[in-house]
């Protein structure tokens, strides 16, 4: 079973006062563009920033030799890091030598 579909037709109205004569303008895309040598905003901010001198760096370069010393710390620290994990390795490594051995001690003294 099909509904009853109705189409209303209605008219738009006519604009109102403001926007009719906003749409009615020349539009900028067909207007001539400026030609050379014409000043218009954007050639006035770029000749304005033409003249103002750029921002120093805030941080200074470092110099070979600050930034060897810098290196020299970072190797520093990474090589006792290492040196300390090595010994902790080592050093719960050797208790459980210590008693893998004594339960093999214990096993052979069950053998006997």
């Amino acid at each position: 079973m099909l509904h009853d579909v109705r189409v209303d037709e209605q008219n738009a109205p006519e604009p109102i006062e403001w926007r009719r004569g906003y749409y009615d303008k020349p539009r900028s895309w067909e207007q001539e563009g400026p030609g050379p040598g014409d000043e218009n905003d954007i050639t006035r901010r770029f000749s304005e920033q033409k003249h103002v001198a750029p921002v120093e760096d805030h941080a200074p370069k470092r110099t070979v030799e600050e930034k060897l010393s810098v290196k020299a710390m970072q190797l520093s620290k990474h090589a006792a890091k290492r040196r300390r994990q090595l010994e902790q390795l080592k050093a719960s490594a050797s208790p459980q030598q210590s008693s893998s051995s004594s339960s093999t001690g214990s096993s052979s003294s069950d053998s006997e």
